[in-house]
């Protein structure tokens, strides 16, 4: 081997030491696992952790591509935003969205009207009140309108470093897998498998990154797609690209792969989502994926499977805004053998600080344990406590007061269910109803010095009577179901 591993591990742990916390990184199990399952693919780069392209690369973008991209922002826009008025004024305009003019003049719902010429990118202020979310997406479509074309050294890599910095780069873009990303976890699941290789445009190298320490300077990406190898390297599956999509850059990587003795033919939306009727033309939705190989169809997930407990957000079979291509060995998509053709992707790892239980959650890189004893953040899985403030796990939690969290101690201590709505409460709140002997929450209360009944079934059945009483009333003596 042409590197040093004690090194990389030295700076691997730093990385993590600097990004998630973790003062001493567990990563010795991670690094045995990590060259076990990249052996072959050590091997197939000459020993070496990074197959490096000799020459600069230059993608242009056809008329077709850019198209794709744009159809991809649009695509990002409906699944994270569903913002479809946005959307159906840059359908509207889509001729012009690469010269960034509106061509076609659009009114709005309240009667303004956006005018030809203005520029389309500056429009969407229309659309989007909230200033960061507006920059946000005004940068995204600025980035597709000018990379038109892209240049940059081409690696093929399965170095560490490499996967901790998947989405992390100088030229502002990122996904759900950045160090301070939602599936952060999924870069070391991918460290782990026999399948994943990570590819990239090298731009600046030896800079800082985002998310790395001063003494860690590495490569900054331009644009990456992990590469998934069926598990006899009989196809490959490419990921998502960001941060734009181009064909060019693909095929420049099936050609590299077979310079080196690996060959795969060309890359194939394969993909069937629907079908139209042959008699009316009509078409209609599958309700699930199907890849064509060998002749015939599968589901998808039929054919890659995240490996139990993985962490990783798998594009293949979870996207919905992504449709993976595919190339296949010199026997082409008609192969006898497609049957047996799968992929496994990921695999599960053990928490960096205690190096023992398993990470539970993509959020972070450590068990739930140490991450309450040691994590900091508040999201969907922890929080803290509004009664104690001791951090806990929200499934864990109790709501009280209608909005907030106490834990299970200050819950038992400070706390108390309502006996008629059975919500909980602080103690301090609820008032004693002599006539029931019960302990009420304040809104049960004033719901009983109203001459509710205590029953809420009994409420229930009263407001229906009520209902159907005026019903009746507005409809001259004739009854309903209610």
């Amino acid at each position: 081997m042409s590197f040093d591993i004690k090194e990389i591990k030295k700076q691997f742990d730093e990385v993590i030491r600097y990004s998630q916390g973790i003062e001493n990184p567990k990563t010795e199990e991670l690094f045995n696992r990590f060259l076990d399952a990249k052996r072959d693919f050590i091997e197939l780069f000459g020993g070496n952790l990074i197959y490096e392209y000799p020459y600069v690369l230059h993608l242009k973008l056809d008329k077709k591509e850019k198209q794709k991209n744009l159809n991809n922002f649009l695509d990002t826009i409906d699944c994270l935003y569903s913002n479809y008025d946005l959307i159906d004024f840059i359908e509207t305009n889509r001729d012009g969205f690469f010269t960034n003019q509106v061509i076609e003049e659009y009114k709005l719902p309240d009667g303004k009207i956006i005018p030809v010429g203005m520029k389309l990118v500056k429009a969407f202020k229309y659309f989007i009140s909230d200033k960061d979310l507006l920059n946000d997406i005004q940068n995204s479509a600025s980035r597709v309108i000018q990379e038109d074309k892209i240049e940059g050294k081409l690696c093929i890599s399965v170095h560490p470093l490499d996967f901790l910095s998947s989405s992390e780069n100088t030229y502002n873009w990122r996904s759900c897998h950045a160090l301070d990303g939602e599936y952060r976890a999924g870069n070391l699941s991918y460290m782990v498998d026999k399948s994943t290789v990570i590819c990239y445009l090298k731009g600046a190298d030896g800079v800082r990154l985002p998310n790395f320490p001063e003494d860690v300077l590495w490569n900054s990406k331009k644009w990456r797609v992990l590469i998934f190898f069926e598990k006899n390297w009989r196809a490959i599956f490419a990921g998502r690209q960001y941060p734009l999509s181009t064909l060019s850059a693909l095929e420049t990587i099936s050609m590299c792969l077979n310079n080196m003795g690996v060959e795969f033919h060309r890359w194939e939306d394969s993909n069937i989502t629907g079908y139209t009727d042959k008699i009316s033309g009509k078409q209609y939705p599958l309700d699930t994926d199907y890849i064509a190989i060998g002749g015939k169809i599968y589901p998808i997930k039929d054919k890659v499977a995240d490996a139990k407990n993985s962490l990783q957000f798998d594009d293949l079979i979870n996207s919905s805004c992504y449709r993976p291509y595919m190339a296949v060995r010199a026997r082409g998509f008609y192969a006898s053998d497609a049957d047996e053709w799968h992929w496994d992707i990921g695999g599960e790892i053990n928490c960096l600080n205690c190096g023992k239980s398993l990470i539970e959650h993509s959020d972070f890189m450590r068990c739930d344990s140490c991450e309450l004893a040691y994590g900091d953040s508040e999201n969907d899985i922890f929080g803290y406590c509004d009664c104690c403030g001791r951090r806990i796990l929200l499934d864990e939690a109790y709501y009280v007061d209608s909005d907030e969290i106490v834990c299970s101690d200050c819950f038992k201590n400070e706390c108390m269910t309502c006996d008629r709505c059975g919500n909980g409460y602080y103690r301090s709140s609820m008032k004693y109803n002599e006539e029931y002997h019960k302990y009420l929450c304040p809104w049960c209360s004033e719901d009983m010095e109203r001459g509710e009944p205590f029953d809420l079934k009994q409420l229930v059945f009263d407001e229906c009577n009520k209902l159907e009483k005026k019903i009746m009333e507005d409809n001259n003596g004739e009854g309903t179901n209610c």
